[in-house]
């Protein structure tokens, strides 16, 4: 489901959107932890299994001119398709690979996936380095470049971290600080639309949706249509990174109190 609305206004900070990608179990979840301070998996069933099932959200200040949205997906097979509700609308990926692990079949899926959505900009994050021995992670790192080699990932940046010791933490920033300055912010002078992943009810405020923003500028109290099927709804309240904001843009990670929706 998408809302759309034709009102715009350009922010003068860049939004982007990183969506972490990679075999289960390799990470990805921890790491966002150890960068950020959030934990992703919040539901019960992720807890008990020690997995992630739906998205997970999180933010990171990169500079005072940029923070990013970041999107946690899950692993496993079975939920290949909620990594793909969550891949659509990214501007470039964190490409999760453990040392101990190395290049596994959803490694590979993932990566096809976003070759096929047109994501051509990340970081690739070697994960659990405190788990492998040298050999073991050289033996990783040779794998890796094989696989990137004649891609788009040919040209990513390579960064070893421990989320455990912190190790790698530091450098993984700024590596993707530096690949977040070389895209490009998305247009926010044109029709609003937010791709939406979540929709919800909170007590006292009634039905929020959450998802990307894919293009153009929404504003507290404007009206937007979600479609299917063309209902307009009023925006209430328009939120980013759990934070209040007076608009949302092309590039956010928003969520949006509307009204017009039964529970």
């Amino acid at each position: 489901m998408r809302l759309y609305n034709r009102k715009n206004k350009t922010s003068p900070m860049k939004h982007l959107i990183i969506g972490t990608a990679g075999h289960i179990d390799h990470g990805k979840t921890a790491l966002i932890r150890a960068l950020t301070g959030i934990e992703c998996d919040t539901h019960p069933e992720e807890k008990r299994r020690g997995i992630t099932i739906n998205l997970g959200f999180a933010h990171l200040k990169l500079s005072d001119e940029l923070t990013v949205g970041i999107i946690d997906v899950p692993g496993h097979k079975d939920f290949i398709h909620t990594m793909v509700s969550g891949a659509c609308g990214i501007d470039l990926a964190l490409l999760v690979i453990s040392a101990d692990g190395g290049v596994m079949p959803q490694t590979v899926e993932h990566c096809r996936i976003m070759n096929i959505l047109g994501i051509g900009r990340g970081v690739i994050a070697v994960t659990r380095s405190d788990l492998a021995d040298m050999a073991t992670l050289q033996n990783t790192l040779a794998r890796i470049k094989a696989f990137t080699n004649k891609t788009a990932m040919e040209s990513w940046s390579v960064v070893t971290v421990s989320s455990i010791t912190g190790q790698g933490i530091g450098e993984l920033k700024a590596a993707i600080a530096q690949v977040a300055g070389q895209c490009v912010q998305r247009t926010s002078n044109d029709v609003f639309r937010l791709f939406i992943d979540r929709i919800f009810s909170v007590k006292g405020f009634g039905t929020v949706v959450a998802g990307s923003v894919l293009s153009g500028c929404l504003h507290t109290d404007a009206s937007a249509f979600l479609l299917p099927p063309g209902r307009e709804l009023r925006v209430r309240r328009c939120e980013r990174y759990g934070e209040p904001v007076n608009a949302v843009q092309a590039g956010d990670r928003a969520s949006l109190n509307v009204a017009g929706l039964d529970k």
